[in-house]
């Protein structure tokens, strides 16, 4: 038996034989070519066949596994459509005479260089999509058929790395745990392996043949480790750990369907971060208080232009029927690198310079206000709070709110039920909680994205600002910023709130209980973990004072 420490990227725990997975190597004919014209114009179809096939497997994966799984397929549909690519493709047809294999191969090589050398870990990551793009395009022209990763018994795959498009070929009741060489938690396959549920693990280099094939392997997704052909005694040990585990669930469950109060804290509501109706039933059953943030940007990305009031209208409708009188709150659209669309702004298509959250809403008034007028025609039927992403300054919030009220009296003069609602501002930023005292002015409730405000105060990136070890439980700087913004909310009179990812932490529930914090907002299977940490840290408190 032996235990190797690796990074868990997505949770969970399972125990199974490995089964090895490596990619086929294929020979590229780099013969130059005689007719440039036949050459591009395979490629053409090739490319155009690949963006057909994203497409409709962006559809079949949306409706499988909800809109985000759906969103990460449409960006490789973006990548076989991207005319910088394109253009590297044809200078080499062309200008080098390549075939068509040569010149996909060619560009791909050229693209991820460029992307590695970034110093965001974002655009560095997205180097496996370019690559799966142009596998596809390469198997299209030499007539191959997609490969899949085919187990022949339920296992736990180890490889180098696959590809996203692999992943989700998959025999879903085969695949019992990924381990892997290459990744991080912001890879595309790491979501998808977090969507799917699968547990995985990012290895060290010397892991992934150190087992034989077939042999067993503990692998832990959560606490990152593998444990070798575990003896029987370990084996023993994790088939209690996890039936102690749903137990214990089970009996969350139990005590709060049995007694609503038991596990609530007063004046703290636990409630929960979706991106899709489709995430509505899991919100039902985990008797969370309403939903604390709809991501509404996921409705833009999935079309190829912006969604109209009527569009919108139905679905924000369709959640707060769901809901049944519990509050909604839907955050406006926040664009970002890796939620953008090539219509929001086709000049920066294939840059990160964009305007995040509010300033993009001002800056295209017409966008936000179709946005508005659906919100507050929903508004007319139910509890709903409209969330204002990435704010820096009061005045960002005026404007919206001078927005808002033109809105509103469009639509009374023009006869149509709508009604106003709250507004409130995400403080995701070290300027919103520095000047949360001026914004509270103008807001009707805060809600913190820790997410972002732990990325931009210690000048990291994506999620490894919030996956990092040493900032595990939040960096001192951020709990100080959070505290801020909280008294400054509640000095004037609006409730905080909590909406990033470590709302989710249980070893944090103490800390918002002494912040002051009013609402948590976590992912549905998070919520009676959190009711329990916040119950646990409330009744110390009182035992404490009690003493």
């Amino acid at each position: 038996m032996q235990v190797i420490q690796g990074r868990g990227v997505s949770g969970g725990t399972v125990l199974g034989p490995v089964f090895f997975f490596e990619h086929e190597k294929r020979t590229i004919d780099r013969r130059p070519s005689s007719d440039p014209d036949a050459e591009w114009a395979r490629f053409q179809e090739a490319g155009r066949a690949v963006a057909e096939a994203y497409g409709r497997l962006a559809s079949e994966v949306t409706e499988e596994l909800g809109q985000d799984a759906g969103l990460l397929f449409r960006s490789h549909q973006m990548i076989a459509l991207d005319s910088e690519f394109e253009k590297s493709v044809r200078a080499a047809v062309y200008g080098k005479r390549q075939r068509a294999e040569a010149a996909v191969e060619d560009a791909a090589r050229l693209y991820a260089a460029v992307l590695q050398k970034t110093e965001d870990p974002y655009f560095r990551e997205r180097t496996q999509d370019l690559y799966d793009v142009a596998e596809r395009i390469l198997r299209k022209l030499v007539g191959e058929q997609p490969r899949t990763a085919d187990l022949p018994f339920p296992a736990i795959l180890a490889a180098d790395s696959i590809l996203p498009g692999e992943l989700v070929r998959l025999e879903r009741t085969r695949l019992l745990g990924l381990l892997l060489k290459e990744g991080s938690p912001t890879s595309h396959v790491a979501v998808l392996a977090r969507i799917m549920g699968i547990p995985a693990v990012i290895a060290p280099e010397s892991v992934p043949r150190i087992p034989a094939e077939g042999e067993s392997v503990l692998l832990d997704g959560s606490r990152g480790f593998i444990v070798l052909n575990p003896d029987e005694e370990t084996r023993q040990k994790e088939v209690l750990r996890r039936s102690e585990e749903i137990e214990r669930e089970a009996a969350l469950r139990r005590r709060f369907s049995e007694n609503g109060s038991g596990l609530r804290v007063p004046g703290i509501r636990v409630e929960c971060n979706i991106s899709s109706l489709q995430d509505l039933p899991a919100v039902l059953r985990s008797g969370a208080d309403g939903i604390g943030l709809f991501r509404s940007e996921f409705l833009y990305l999935d079309r190829e232009d912006f969604p109209d009031e009527e569009t919108q209208l139905s679905v924000y409708r369709a959640l707060i029927e769901g809901m049944e009188g519990k509050p909604v709150t839907i955050r406006t659209l926040d664009p970002s690198p890796d939620k953008f669309a090539p219509y929001f702004d086709p000049e920066l298509r294939d840059t990160d310079d964009v305007s995040r959250g509010i300033r993009y809403s001002l800056e295209h008034p017409e966008v936000f206000r179709t946005q508005l007028r659906a919100l507050h025609r929903a508004a007319a039927e139910g509890n709903l709070r409209i969330l204002l992403p990435m704010v820096t300054e009061a005045a960002e919030v005026s404007a919206a709110r001078a927005m808002s009220e033109q809105v509103l009296r469009e639509l009374k003069e023009e006869g149509i039920p709508s009604a106003g609602a709250e507004i409130g501002v995400m403080i995701e930023t070290p300027a919103a909680a520095l000047d949360a005292e001026e914004i509270a002015k103008e807001a009707d409730f805060f809600s913190c994205g820790t997410n972002d405000l732990t990325r931009f105060t210690l000048a990291k990136s994506g999620e490894d600002a919030v996956r990092d070890p040493e900032d595990a439980g939040l960096h001192p700087a951020v709990r100080a910023l959070l505290q801020a913004a909280a008294s400054a909310a509640h000095r004037a009179g609006i409730p905080f709130g909590v909406c990033g990812e470590s709302a989710s932490d249980p070893g944090l529930a103490g800390f918002f209980l002494e912040s002051g914090v009013d609402e948590l907002s976590v992912s549905p299977g998070a919520v009676l973990t959190v009711r329990e940490a916040l119950r646990s840290a409330f009744d110390a408190r009182e035992n404490e004072t009690g003493d």
